[in-house]
């Protein structure tokens, strides 16, 4: 079986959910959330269920610096084509917050 071309998802992030995961509003309208695949920030605190881990607000700051309110692009990888909420690629202007370089 041949490979399949990735569906690229277009859109502007509305909201940084925590520090490896937001919401894109594409040009239809269409939310999207989209959990970036090889970031795997701290948690951030949800509600009095669920306190946080360390770090967790401070991760979700940095993303936003980073993409809240800017136009995106994401792809699911290959093997993950049935999960489109799982982004390889998200890239702004060739921002790729999972660089080590990312904020220079």
């Amino acid at each position: 079986m041949g490979k399949q071309p990735q569906s690229i998802q277009e859109g502007i992030v509305e909201r940084v959910v925590d520090g490896d995961t937001v919401t894109v509003i594409t040009a239809n309208q269409t939310k999207l959330r989209i959990r970036m695949l090889g970031i795997d920030a701290p948690e951030t605190p949800k509600g009095t269920k669920f306190p946080g881990q360390p770090y967790g607000p401070e991760a979700e700051v940095y993303l936003k610096q980073l993409v809240e309110d800017k136009r995106v692009r994401s792809a699911p990888p290959q093997r993950l084509m049935s999960w489109p909420t799982i982004a390889q690629r998200f890239e702004d202007e060739g921002i790729d917050p999972s660089s080590p370089n990312a904020s220079s």
